[in-house]
């Protein structure tokens, strides 16, 4: 048989396998590349390398059939480009235009200096894209921008990042974050690794690392469905500077118009000042144009912030330092599912928001997490939980008027916070009185006070505070309630050991406790005080166990118990 015939069948064979090239050309490499790419909807056979210089343009809907050669340097512009055979790019300048491919690998590029750039290109008109990163060590330094984009999912594979960014942010007015993902919608980012250079840039106002949703210029756009998954990561993120000052930066952050997102299985070794934060958006007046183009129904005094978010499966390791190492501030239908921290500071801040930009704090679900601490924690202040349920103006500190109300609400179930002798703090710290407040299956131990409650004195008592079924054990002082206006406590145990002292306090200002089926248990010689300088009245515990001691005290100190 000729060479000519067989030439021929195997370019028959390769047109109906690849099914969607009209003809076949195998590229001669004495000549130029450019030169014989000169047709549409071709398979283009590449066995050598070929060198260019400037642009090389793909004709449109046409194959790169690559047999053991590459394509080296040169500016590289794709047209509905399908990559088949060993892909291989080299040191190319570039990259632009759309690729065929439903699955691109990083490992066709090689050589390419920053990661992150050669990302940026691959994206810019490539959505419904499965993107799979080689599993290697990338030093980056130019952030990674996923804006207007759908449909993308990067797959790192383990790949480790070293997060070298640099330069400020316009839009954010912080340090550059490494990822930004803006005005986008089902994305997904998994299988990451992470490690803070001591090169990356700061600033004066610190950064976000992972960065989610919209920003003054995209408020008008919806940013959703974003999805991170299986994401490790250390480094002090944590900076002292030689003015005093102490810039907290954070991991996962999401700002504004973003909703119907999650974090699943992210593990954090050091310092952060928050691992995952949640927060700001359009004030009510502003955000009423978005929801009524949109058709998003939410109240009036609702305004445009994060909502629908889930994160779970999370472990925080070694960050004392934290101010609020999962935090949630203006946004609403928030849920925390199975995360734990191990010398952990504040491993939840639930906090409602600042006045002066109306901000709203919907609705926050804890359940399934804990807390742990041990010798190794390396700070004097230690909070479990701190709920600051308020509105407070960020310049005079007063609270906002007693008329606005909003629906906010809290559940803290099946959950474990778990302290240090001597290393004071509170289990759980309540402060304002805007929301309702639900404390069930909790157990709080070893905290210099297991749980404290208190509104603001320059507003009402706070309402609706239910604590069901939780254990306080080994705290220097059970409860403390002050402010509070007819909280409901019951089936709940109060253990003290000889160094613990009061386990229930009802103080300043409260009204109308109930205390119902709890037990009281303290080994302590001193005496187990129940109620002391309370204003308020009427408070009632029934169906409650005293050991001997602590019956006592109640007897021997109020005049404003009944203990039926």
């Amino acid at each position: 048989m000729s060479k000519k015939i067989i030439l021929l069948l195997v370019s028959f064979f390769m047109v109906n396998i690849i099914g969607h090239a009209k003809g076949y050309v195998v590229l001669s490499s004495g000549k130029d590349i450019q030169n014989q790419l000169t047709k549409s909807e071709m398979v283009y056979e590449i066995r050598d390398n070929f060198r260019v210089k400037g642009k090389l343009s793909i004709p449109a809907n046409s194959t790169l059939l690559f047999r053991g050669g590459s394509i080296v340097g040169g500016d590289i512009v794709f047209n509905g480009t399908e990559l088949d055979g060993s892909v291989s790019f080299s040191s190319v300048n570039s990259i632009s235009g759309t690729i065929a491919n439903e699955i691109i690998l990083s490992r066709w590029f090689v050589d390419i200096p920053d990661l992150f750039r050669l990302l940026n290109e691959l994206i810019s008109n490539n959505d419904n894209k499965r993107i799979i990163i080689s599993k290697n060590k990338y030093s980056v330094r130019t952030p990674l921008l996923i804006r207007r984009r759908t449909g993308l999912e990067l797959d790192f594979n383990g790949a480790t990042i070293i997060d070298e960014t640099q330069g400020e942010s316009k839009l954010m007015h912080r340090a550059n974050s490494m990822i930004f993902i803006r005005a986008s919608n089902n994305i997904t980012i998994k299988n990451l690794k992470y490690e803070i250079s001591e090169s990356r840039y700061f600033g004066d106002t610190g950064t976000d690392i992972i960065c989610v949703g919209a920003t003054s210029a995209d408020w008008d756009e919806d940013t959703y469905n974003i999805n991170l998954f299986n994401i490790e990561g250390s480094g002090d993120l944590v900076r002292s500077y030689s003015k005093g000052k102490q810039i907290e930066s954070g991991f996962i952050s999401f700002y504004g118009n973003v909703h119907d997102c999650s974090v699943e299985g992210l593990l954090y070794n050091g310092n952060v000042g928050h691992l995952c934060n949640i927060e700001y958006g359009l004030a009510p007046d502003k955000a009423k144009t978005y929801k009524d183009k949109y058709s998003i129904i939410l109240p009036d005094y609702y305004g445009l912030h994060p909502y629908n978010i889930r994160i779970s499966n999370i472990t925080g390791v070694n960050s004392p330092k934290s101010s609020g190492y999962l935090r949630t501030s203006s946004c609403y239908n928030i849920i925390f599912e199975n995360c734990y921290g191990y010398n952990v500071n504040r491993l939840f801040y639930l906090y409602s928001g600042d006045q002066s930009i109306n901000r709203v704090n919907g609705s926050v679900v804890v359940r399934n997490c804990a807390s742990y601490i041990n010798e190794k924690y390396d700070n004097t202040s230690l909070y479990g939980m701190m709920i600051q349920n308020v509105y407070i103006n960020p310049n005079s500190k007063v609270p906002h008027e007693k008329g606005i109300r909003h629906n906010l609400s809290y559940v803290i179930e099946n959950c474990e916070f778990q302290g240090l002798p001597g290393k004071g703090g509170s289990g759980i710290l309540l402060t304002g009185n805007d929301g309702g407040v639900m404390i069930r299956n909790v157990t709080v131990r070893n905290f210099d006070s297991a749980f404290d409650a208190y509104a603001d004195s320059r507003q009402e008592r706070f309402c609706n505070l239910i604590v069901e079924n939780c254990l306080f054990e080994a705290n220097k002082k059970g409860m403390k309630l002050n402010g509070m206006k007819s909280p409901q406590i019951s089936s709940t145990r109060f253990f003290s050991d000889e160094k613990s002292g009061a386990q229930v306090i009802i103080a300043d200002n409260s009204e109308n406790v109930s205390i119902t089926d709890c037990e009281f248990v303290s080994e302590s010689k001193s005496s187990t005080i129940i109620v002391e300088n309370s204003a308020g009245n009427g408070h009632l515990i029934t169906k409650s166990r005293f050991n001997k001691d602590v019956k006592k005290a109640i007897n021997d100190r109020s005049q404003k118990v009944v203990v039926e």
